[in-house]
């Protein structure tokens, strides 16, 4: 059926960190996870240590890292903006 030489099959692997990566060296990046969401959660989870635990502050920016973490893994679904 299909030959060795065909060189128009391109093999799939599924994973965590890419969404998929190709037997051509390509990587196709997973939709929902991206450098801009790392960075910009990083800089939240800053701003939340460096409040004192448990004052209004610090509940108020736990609220804004939950929210984060809550729009960051559906971008589709409110583009990371943070509900009040």
């Amino acid at each position: 059926m299909l030959s060795a030489e065909d060189s128009s099959l391109v093999g799939i692997d599924v994973g965590i960190r890419d969404f998929a990566c190709l037997s051509n060296k390509t990587k196709i990046g997973h939709p929902h996870v991206s450098e801009k969401w790392f960075k910009k959660l990083a800089w939240e989870q800053r701003k939340l240590a460096r409040k004192k635990k448990f004052s209004k502050r610090w509940k108020k920016q736990a609220k804004r890292v939950i929210n984060f973490h809550h729009h960051s893994q559906k971008p589709r679904c409110g583009g990371g903006r943070f509900e009040k």
